[in-house]
């Protein structure tokens, strides 16, 4: 109960200290990068993108940085921060990061930002600023999160405290214990090793969703069996890295992975990070990489054939969107993944006020535009031109969502795009802790007359649907047509690739990041019953993959014909 902790409550590690701070009854874990002017030689990581590994303490969405500053180097989860050839203001020490953005004024195209954290030691100030191209300009920043941290510090004989804001406004202070630190030595000490192989045990034993898949009833079995125990129960760095890159390795489900490495890791081990995770990968991580190549290459080469005039075939975005059969009875929507690219789902009328068209000779431009930023806008988009095509008499017959090379994404747009063809959008997971199922019936308000799930909020009725799966189709794409076989639609292809449960971040007592299949699991019904559907959704009709006939408008249509011959 947070309305019963004090306002600082400190965690002790030995080797550092920071606070967690009390806000409106939450709390937060203040964190962003900082540099060796505040820690000297220590490597320090300062914050968590999820939960907090001993306090369970929600963050504010900051991003988990590493500081090597003996190097010269950050390296993190948000990319590795470089030392500036320019200084900052007051000859202050500058570290810059690129980062891509979409230009100004354009839906699809894209240039280079780069972000550089500013931090000077005769004020005890720091600040981020994203600039376009690579030249450090405080008046000429990106409207972005980058632009909006600012940090100042102070010290005293034992704590350095740091104060982080956010456009001015506080966000909280932690300090840093001022003793030596054991960070780059490769070591930990017994005690702290000891509590983390207990911290791991407990993630196996209570996080993990895929138990009885995997069939161990506790982790030390499953950690025994795979030869790993002594290795995460060590002290020495090397040893326990390679430990960890083995047991996700193992795991193998497609979701779980090792993300990054422990904080006291030498900064001559990163090298062998990458290494010691390709040297681990399961077989079900490869096939799904080696599916992906081979889906993504054959459709490369199917619209060099088909848009010979066709811009970019080989980037990704080319491919979002809506395309026709040559009798525009089939009309195919490809999508790569589920996200909503941080805004707000709106409805179709807020996208397209009354009497708005979408120009028809650019019509799939424009919906691919939609879904290179948002998935649920494309599906507006999409069923726009739809609505547009068959305003006078009923052009398109058959709509079928290509999702062969959709890896899945964001859970919460999934009901929205339910809707479109099922009435009573249903979403089911099942715990694995206290062995039930729940289930989320949506109502969506699709056509922005401000009723859910009234007359004109699903096109159940007016389109033969299908979706067009392949075994790279995973986890939300793996969901969805499970979704939609309940609703009576049809499902194409090759059997999905899996991926039941919805993806936690975990962390290690040590601040090794992993991703792991939490303990809920999607499930979908079969005859009645929710069954689990890690293996896949089963199809109606096998449409086997050949040269590229997924992804020729065509080729589905005349499939699609054949089935009711």
């Amino acid at each position: 109960d947070s309305s019963e902790l004090k306002e600082y409550d400190t965690y002790d590690l030995s080797y550092y200290h920071f606070d967690i701070v009390l806000q409106d009854k939450k709390c937060y874990v203040p964190s962003d990068v900082l540099s060796k002017i505040v820690f000297g030689d220590a490597s320090f990581d300062v914050g968590y993108n999820g939960l907090d590994f001993f306090s369970n303490a929600s963050t504010r969405g900051f991003v988990t940085s590493w500081i090597y500053s003996s190097n010269n180097s950050f390296q993190g989860v948000s990319g590795i921060f470089r030392p500036s050839k320019q200084k900052g203001p007051n000859d202050a020490y500058c570290f810059e990061r690129e980062a891509p953005r979409l230009k100004e004024g354009s839906k699809t195209e894209q240039e280079m930002y780069t972000a550089f954290l500013v931090l000077d030691s005769s004020t005890k100030t720091g600040r981020h600023y994203l600039c376009k191209g690579t030249t450090l300009d405080t008046t000429q920043t990106y409207p972005d999160v980058e632009s909006n941290y600012s940090y100042t510090w102070y010290e005293d004989d034992k704590y350095i405290y740091i104060n982080v804001f956010e456009e001015g406004v506080a966000l909280g202070t932690y300090k840093v214990n001022k003793r030596e630190s054991r960070f780059l030595k490769g070591q930990t000490s017994p005690e702290m090793a000891s509590f983390n192989y207990d911290l791991m045990r407990f993630i196996f034993d209570t996080k993990y969703g895929l138990k009885d898949i995997k069939n161990y009833k506790t982790a030390e079995d499953y950690f025994t069996s795979l030869q790993v125990n002594d290795g995460l129960e060590s002290r020495e760095s090397k040893t326990y890295n390679e430990a960890l890159a083995k047991l996700m390795g193992a795991v193998d489900d497609g979701h779980s992975s090792y993300n990054n490495m422990a904080l006291y890791t030498s900064y001559d081990a990163l090298d062998a990070f990458n290494d010691n995770r390709i040297k681990n990968m399961g077989p079900r991580v490869k096939a799904l990489q080696e599916k992906a190549k081979l889906y993504q290459s054959a459709r490369v080469v199917k619209n060099r054939e088909l848009y010979p005039d066709d811009a970019n075939p080989e980037d990704p975005n080319f491919y979002q969107g809506i395309r026709f059969s040559s009798d525009n009875k089939t009309a195919v929507i490809t999508f790569d993944a589920f996200g909503n690219g941080a805004q707000t789902i709106s409805n179709m009328k807020e996208q397209y006020p009354d009497g708005a068209q979408i120009d028809e000779n650019n019509r799939r431009i424009e919906v691919r535009s939609r879904f290179i930023n948002s998935t649920t806008a494309g599906f507006n988009a999409a069923f726009k031109v739809l609505d547009d095509i068959n305003k006078d008499s009923k052009v398109v017959s058959n709509v079928v969502f290509d999702i062969t090379c959709n890896g899945g994404g964001e859970i919460a747009t999934m009901p929205y795009l339910a809707a479109f063809f099922s009435s009573d959008p249903t979403f089911a997971l099942k715990s694995t802790h206290g062995n039930y199922i729940t289930e989320y019936h949506y109502k969506v308000d699709i056509n922005g007359d401000g009723i859910y799930g009234g007359e004109g909020d699903t096109y159940k009725d007016k389109y033969n649907f299908y979706f067009l799966t392949s075994g790279f189709s995973f986890s939300c794409g793996n969901c969805l047509p499970g979704m939609a076989k309940e609703s009576g639609v049809k499902i194409i292809g090759e059997r999905s690739g899996g991926g039941t449960s919805s993806v936690g971040l975990s962390y290690d007592a040590l601040g090794s990041v992993i991703s792991i299949s939490n303990h809920f699991q999607m499930m979908y019904k079969e005859n009645g019953k929710y069954v689990h559907n890690d293996a896949g959704i089963p199809l109606d009709h096998e449409f086997a993959f050949d040269k590229g006939n997924w992804y020729d408008p065509n080729a589905i249509n005349n499939f699609i014909k054949s089935l009711s011959n």
